[in-house]
């Protein structure tokens, strides 16, 4: 998977003809395979390469175009899912803080870098 995602012509969040991301696809076989270990490490890992790719295409996109709410929030969202356990007990080696302001005439406020 992290192969085929380094090539610059996939599209991560490409949606198939029914409107499915390899995202949506990952997440509904995880809910299908409840109890097999192994495939759900597998699976979240996957699920983690797809989250990434699909963020990284975004941040590309939006230092020009700007950044909505929406986007905004998933990028929270993909930064917190990193915290494993409780967040009270989570001390990790490094952590990157950022402002969340935006670029006035380009960021919906509220989603900004």
């Amino acid at each position: 998977v992290q192969g085929l995602l380094e090539q610059p012509t996939v599209d991560a969040g490409a949606l198939d003809s029914a409107g499915l991301s390899p995202l949506d696809d990952v997440e509904a076989m995880l809910k299908r395979n409840i109890g097999d270990a192994g495939l759900e490490a597998q699976l979240r890992n996957v699920r983690g390469m797809l989250m990434e790719a699909v963020i990284i295409e975004q941040i590309k996109r939006q230092v020009k175009d700007g950044v909505t709410q929406e986007e905004g929030q998933r990028v929270r969202d993909y930064c917190q899912s990193l915290v494993h356990g409780a967040l009270e007990e989570y001390r990790p080696r490094v952590i990157i803080s950022y402002a969340t302001g935006y670029r006035d005439g380009l960021d919906e406020k509220g989603g900004g870098l």
